[in-house]
């Protein structure tokens, strides 16, 4: 898990950063962390928790960092994202309990805002749509999560995302 979350987005945006300097003309990397690098979740997480307390301390410091580059660092922390990965931990939990997959959704769905999980292409869209200059709040932003999920981005060229760099934002989907 610190493999992948941690050290995977450390080495994803020592790449891009690398690319952006290399170009001259700054960039935003957008890291992903999750509401559990704000607390802890649940019993048996806590190299996940871990992961994420520290790309969001990561993000922090690459911010501080990459500045002086034009470079901007931003992460963004969803709650939960209803994908493959979840309905199998969703599995895994009912079994493990003995109540049935839809009452341990209703009961991870009981404490989101918003009354349901949030979906992949809202945090994607999240990422494109907020690219303005208006709402750019510093260069290492580590917003709450209050709703599905929010984020911020600064007003740069290229957008890291994940494993990918998008030389056009607008562009969702096109590397």
């Amino acid at each position: 898990v610190l493999e992948v979350n941690l050290r995977g987005t450390f080495a994803g945006a020592r790449e891009a950063a690398g690319r952006m300097a290399a170009a001259g003309r700054g960039g935003v990397i957008v890291n992903i962390a999750s509401t559990a690098g704000f607390k802890g979740v649940a019993p048996g997480l806590a190299a996940y928790v871990a992961s994420k307390h520290g790309v969001r301390g990561l993000t922090k410091q690459l911010g501080l960092e990459l500045a002086p580059q034009g470079i901007l660092v931003n992460v963004i922390a969803p709650g939960r994202i209803d994908t493959e990965r979840i309905a199998e931990l969703d599995q895994g939990n009912a079994q493990k309990t003995g109540k049935s997959v839809e009452d341990v959704r209703k009961m991870s769905i009981a404490g989101i805002p918003l009354g349901r999980l949030g979906r992949p292409e809202e945090l994607a869209s999240k990422v494109f749509t907020l690219h303005r200059d208006d709402i750019f709040g510093g260069f290492a932003s580590n917003p709450a999560v209050t709703g599905v999920l929010t984020g911020l981005i600064g007003p740069r060229g290229d957008c890291f995302l994940s494993q990918f760099i998008f030389k056009n934002p607008g562009a969702i989907g096109q590397p």
